[in-house]
């Protein structure tokens, strides 16, 4: 977790040392993000701007630390402050990893996923990555991003036939979403 995108700031050592001196210090965080973190670090934290609330340590859990044990995370309904965690097939694992990150004033319910928000990630990259071979078969991709409330990729194409939509379901499985999007329409 310490070598993610969200933790990239000088300061927040990155080594085995640097986890081993968060590991034996007495005065490390281990609530904030739910990782030992050294005061000095928390301060690096907090001087960057990372916002830090009740749903970080889940979040950060869930994006990074291990993303194969849940599907995806959303707040419901939209606006409030009340959080959905999708745990992969219920997995017990998954179910008390969580609990225990979870803090005092996080609001949250628990739902099932089918897909691992690893797989869903890779899922992107792959389509990512297919996207001028698409083209060139004629697909005008627009928009490809992950969609953790349906637990899955959403992919956005101009010009959405059926015959086209079979096309990507047949290589990127069921599950993807694909809708008409227009170019600059996609969030």
């Amino acid at each position: 977790m310490r070598n993610s995108v969200s933790l990239y700031y000088e300061g927040i050592g990155k080594d085995e040392m640097a986890v081993e001196a968060a590991i034996a210090d007495p005065a490390s965080d281990i609530e904030l993000i739910g990782i030992p973190l050294r005061p000095v670090e928390v301060e690096v934290l907090r001087t960057n701007g990372l916002y830090l609330d009740g749903a970080a340590p889940m979040a950060f859990w869930l994006w990074d630390g291990r993303p194969a044990l849940f599907g995806g995370m959303w707040i419901d309904p939209p606006g409030s402050r009340r959080h959905v965690v999708s745990i992969v097939q219920g997995d017990m694992q998954g179910m008390r990893l969580a609990r225990c990150l979870e803090r005092p004033g996080f609001d949250v319910r628990y739902v099932m996923a089918l897909r691992s928000w690893e797989d869903i990630m890779r899922l992107k990259e792959r389509i990512s990555g297919d996207w001028k071979s698409l083209e060139a078969e004629g697909i005008a991709m627009v928009a490809v991003g992950l969609d953790p409330i349906e637990n899955t990729v959403y992919v956005g194409v101009q010009g959405l036939t059926d015959e086209i939509a079979a096309t990507l379901r047949a290589r990127y499985g069921e599950h993807i979403v694909v809708a008409e999007d227009a170019p600059g329409q996609a969030d």
